[in-house]
């Protein structure tokens, strides 16, 4: 920990590539001893898990060719939450090299967390780009925020239901499948919705800058 909060060397060679997966706990009970075991159990021998706090852990993972993704840490969450009722919340950063450089990089990413917890409490996952968009949403002028309203609140006002649906469509990398089964929804009642949205507001969520102005509006008017 000393490395990280810049106090002192690392461990590793400055050549070896490494990310920090941020683990966010929330749980009624103290269950360090048994999270760390079910995490040596889910992860390999080469992931070293800190706890920097009950209830912040750091997942400290060299890069190598067999990398987790993160569909295995929406997994891993998921686990915890099952058995341990523990809420759980992810950052994965990004790989980088382990010199005297990384640790500024990781206090950032560890800002971006927090951010995106509070901005987002609902999402479980976060990353650089998922975050990403909550800085494009404070650059808004009033004059884009009106227009955003008009044009696509407005029209929506009564089925908001679509702006979730278009957002999730995004989130999922267009693919209608995905997010079909992330919102237990039949594959058709996505494309009815889709169709729909635009048949209100005349933007198309199946183009990315339509998708991606619609999840502009939804960061700023569902708070």
């Amino acid at each position: 920990m000393y490395y990280l909060e810049g106090d002192g060397p690392s461990l590793l060679s400055n050549e070896d590539q490494i990310r920090i997966i941020q683990l966010s706990l929330e749980a009624n009970d103290s269950l360090e001893v048994d999270l760390k075991e079910a995490m040596q159990a889910f992860f390999d021998e080469q992931m070293i898990i800190i706890f920097s706090s009950e209830r912040h852990v750091l997942l400290i993972e060299r890069k190598t060719i067999h990398s987790y993704c993160d569909d295995d840490f929406n997994s891993f969450a998921a686990v915890l939450e099952s058995d341990f009722y523990c809420k759980t919340r992810i950052y994965i950063g990004k790989f980088q090299c382990a010199d005297s450089a990384y640790p500024a990089y990781y206090q950032q990413e560890g800002n971006w967390f927090r951010e995106g917890i509070s901005e987002m409490p609902t999402k479980r996952i976060f990353t650089m780009e998922s975050i990403f968009p909550l800085f494009l949403e404070r650059a808004i002028t009033p004059t884009m925020e009106h227009a955003m309203h008009q044009e696509i609140i407005v029209p929506i006002r009564n089925d908001l239901e679509l702006l979730h649906t278009v957002c999730s469509f995004f989130e999922n990398g267009f693919n209608g499948s995905i997010t079909a089964e992330k919102l237990h929804i039949h594959r058709n009642t996505l494309n009815y919705r889709l169709t729909k949205f635009q048949e209100l507001t005349g933007i198309s969520a199946r183009s990315f800058n339509g998708a991606l102005v619609a999840y502009i509006a939804h960061l700023r008017f569902s708070k």
